[in-house]
């Protein structure tokens, strides 16, 4: 019984300085993995999004009226920043400049993604990626372009930059585990300004100058620079988008191909009657032809033959008058010789 005891004094002993003796690097890893897996979350969330929240809305053009705050145009956009940490997307004036802020989670439907410090995750947006309202509607029936609309395209690139040891140029999005806060960063919430301002919780830092192109830093983790940085290319984008663009295009136009099929198979019908009734034209008129030929050549041969047959009776009638009159002229010769001859003797 006493070796028993001391063989579990032993074993707690021994778990109890190993949970002790784990070292920084091991904790370290563990906020780690935790950080860059609430930044891969929210990262596959905003793609998906990207590729499959914006078809219906786009289509809606122009029936949508501009006054609806909410509606938004264009598969691949992705939602804007969340700009006062209420989980909604915020698409703040100017429209000009690209954005940042808190990621919009009950906006692309997922839960509350924080980091190993338990602090929200951060989101910057390239400019020509944010979704924008439409400033005028086009005419019917389809847009394509309306005035002020977010137009992405395959070939449309990201205007945010990352320097340092990951660097990246034409980033479409940043994802930013901002970690702790650091010396000199005031994350105070009943200071809605500063709570809200990304240099309180992004190192660098970020180069927010130009409206557009942002510039912001990657490094080593250190006592001056604990954020987690992950981007989002457009050719991780488009990769989602295009699929599902394309299913899209194809479930709704191929009705209208076999409608354009049908009407083919009829107007392929109609051709072939056509020809066949034009066939029967040229046979009806081809037999009218050698009718109306026959015809005209019975008609002469019943004039011609009888025309031919009096001339020759006539000829004959002719003829046989001559004769006679000759025969008379004869007979007269005849006699007066008969009667001078007396006259001779």
């Amino acid at each position: 019984m006493i070796a028993i005891l001391a063989l579990v004094a032993l074993i707690s002993a021994f778990l109890i300085a190993s949970a002790l003796n784990r070292t920084s690097a091991d904790v370290s890893n563990e906020r780690e993995d935790r950080s860059m897996g609430a930044l891969r979350k929210a990262k596959a969330a905003l793609i998906a999004h990207a590729a499959n929240e914006q078809w219906q809305l786009y289509k809606a053009l122009p029936k949508t009226p501009l006054t609806d705050s909410s509606v938004y145009f264009q598969p691949g956009a992705l939602p804007c920043p969340d700009q006062d940490d209420d989980g909604d997307a915020d698409c703040t004036l100017p429209n000009t400049s690209s954005l940042i802020g808190r990621v919009p989670y009950k906006t692309i439907g997922l839960d509350d993604p924080r980091d190993a410090s338990g602090e929200r995750l951060w989101y910057a947006l390239s400019h020509d990626f944010r979704k924008l309202r439409c400033t005028s509607i086009p005419a019917p029936p389809t847009p394509p372009s309306p005035s002020g609309c977010t137009i992405i395209n395959s070939d449309t690139q990201g205007q945010l930059t990352v320097v340092g040891i990951a660097p990246a140029t034409q980033v479409v999005a940043v994802l930013f585990a901002p970690g702790e806060a650091l010396q000199g960063q005031n994350r105070d919430p009943a200071n809605a300004s500063a709570h809200n301002d990304p240099l309180n919780y992004l190192e660098g830092p970020p180069n927010l100058s130009n409206p557009v192109n942002y510039v912001f830093t990657t490094a080593s983790p250190s006592a001056a620079f604990n954020d987690r940085v992950l981007t989002i290319t457009r050719a991780e984008i488009m990769d989602a988008v295009e699929p599902v663009v394309a299913a899209n295009i194809e479930r709704d136009v191929k009705p209208l191909f076999g409608h354009l099929n049908a009407i083919g198979a009829d107007a392929s019908r109609a051709v072939a009657l056509a020809t066949a009734q034009a066939e029967r034209a040229d046979r009806m008129m081809a037999d009218l032809a050698v009718r109306v030929e026959q015809t005209l050549n019975m008609v002469q041969t019943s004039i011609g033959a009888p025309a031919r047959e009096g001339r020759a009776m006539m000829g004959a009638f002719r003829a046989a008058m001559q004769a006679l009159r000759e025969m008379r002229k004869g007979r007269g010769r005849q006699g007066r010789g008969d009667d001078e001859d007396p006259l001779f003797i």
